[in-house]
């Protein structure tokens, strides 16, 4: 292991890193375009979701940081009391009530989880880990929200009314595929990525489960926890093992693209969807 693989560093700083996220492939998954946006920090925008996710994140992982972070503000986002009061609190994300409530509803609702409340427990937060993919050479980075100590890593997820169901869940660790108004998250690609990062910037291969905690955005906030690890006899996970295919197919195609960018740069190459008319088909049956 090198001295730099494993890094207790700021989320900012983690995101200022030339290395390749597991963000960075789903940009370039829906464009090359998308991707070139992503590493310039302009592509997604932040949202509410983001912030209310952060908060979360914050106050369950690094308590102790909360209140540095975020603070509770005015009913609403509305006229100059809410700016004078942002200009006051300068450095603070400011949270309005209603948001300040539904990240204390979320919280609880994670920590009156028996299995998620466990789970949070004998693991360190938010390492970053970065490393050389051993198929592309390209250098890559992971920060997982918790690793911990039994070889499992753990991420916190805030998802959409609905979203921690088993089903709906599980659909969205398979779908490598985009589909009109459903975002690709792509989350068994972010299992096999991240165990495969931390096993290599770590020189080891003790890291082999990955669990999801997922809490909804909605009343009542319902938790579930799901998980991807070794079957009964100690075998990788078969899904593991085709979301690793996914991701290197994304770092070749990255690879080769980031080749082409010397082209572009001089106007020589077009960056976006397909250069193509493509022919629109009947429908599928």
């Amino acid at each position: 292991m090198t001295e730099s693989a494993v890094r207790t560093i700021t989320n900012e700083d983690y995101h200022k890193s030339p290395e390749l996220s597991k963000s960075n492939l789903d940009a370039y998954k829906r464009s090359d375009a998308h991707f070139l946006e992503a590493r310039a920090g302009l592509w997604p925008k932040p949202s509410k979701d983001f912030l209310i996710g952060n908060a979360v994140h914050c106050c369950l992982l690094e308590s102790a940081e909360f209140d540095d972070r975020y603070v509770q503000g005015p009913e609403n986002r509305r006229g100059d009391k809410f700016k004078e009061f942002v200009k006051y609190h300068e450095g603070r994300e400011v949270l309005i009530e209603s948001e300040w409530e539904q990240v204390e509803a979320m919280t609880w609702s994670v920590l009156n989880h028996p299995q998620a409340n466990e789970l949070l427990g004998h693991s360190k937060p938010e390492l970053s880990y970065f490393w050389k993919d051993p198929t592309t050479g390209l250098d890559c980075r992971c920060r997982p929200d918790l690793t911990r100590n039994d070889g499992i890593l753990v991420e916190l997820k805030t998802v959409p009314d609905g979203g921690a169901h088993p089903e709906v869940f599980r659909y969205n660790v398979l779908n490598d595929k985009r589909q009109p108004n459903r975002p690709l998250l792509r989350y068994g690609v972010q299992a096999a990525f991240y165990l495969d990062g931390v096993n290599a910037a770590l020189e080891t291969d003790e890291y082999t489960a990955f669990i999801w905690i997922a809490v909804e955005k909605k009343p009542p906030y319902l938790v579930c926890c799901h998980s991807l690890g070794p079957d009964d006899y100690g075998r990788e996970n078969p899904i593991i093992i085709s979301k690793r295919k996914d991701y290197i197919e994304d770092l070749m195609g990255l690879q080769t693209f980031l080749a082409r960018l010397p082209a572009f740069h001089q106007g020589k190459d077009y960056i976006g969807y397909p250069l193509r008319i493509n022919e629109i088909k009947g429908w599928e049956k």
